[in-house]
């Protein structure tokens, strides 16, 4: 079970946690409307995907944010630049529902990325829909 569960939905509630995880920072923050915008992709990325809606629940989108200096962004991590990242993560938790699982500041060699974590029975899903999807256009 994860120590916090925040529907994204809740537009305050995640706003308030997610100041009180940046404490003194001011600058490159994260807010609610973040969180939504990466779950809608992480949605847009399982139907690309080819996952059936049915078996979204339990999916997890990773993302983070760094205010690193432009010069670290050009030239980057494997220059050494420490950056101040902002770590926040959700899952799907229903139909339509995502909740806000994490969220952190670290001081890290960091990067502006998205990922989605699948479950063991969601990779199978995908895999048995590309099979399916090859072998359309490979019958003869």
């Amino acid at each position: 079970m994860d120590a916090i569960q925040i529907p994204i939905t809740r537009t305050e509630g995640i706003n308030d946690y997610l100041g009180k995880v940046n404490g003194k920072a001011r600058t490159n923050l994260l807010d609610a409307s973040d969180v939504l915008l990466a779950a809608k992709e992480a949605e847009k990325k399982m139907e690309k995907f080819g996952l059936p809606k049915s078996k979204w629940r339990g999916a997890r989108v990773r993302f983070g944010f760094h205010d690193a200096p432009k010069a670290y962004l050009k030239k980057g991590p494997l220059h050494g630049t420490v950056a101040t990242l902002l770590y926040v993560g959700g899952r799907r938790v229903a139909d339509g529902e995502w909740v806000l699982v994490t969220a952190m500041r670290c001081n890290c060699v960091g990067s502006n990325r998205n990922e989605i974590v699948f479950t063991d029975a969601q990779k199978e899903a995908i895999r048995e829909n590309s099979v399916k999807l090859a072998s359309r256009l490979y019958a003869d």
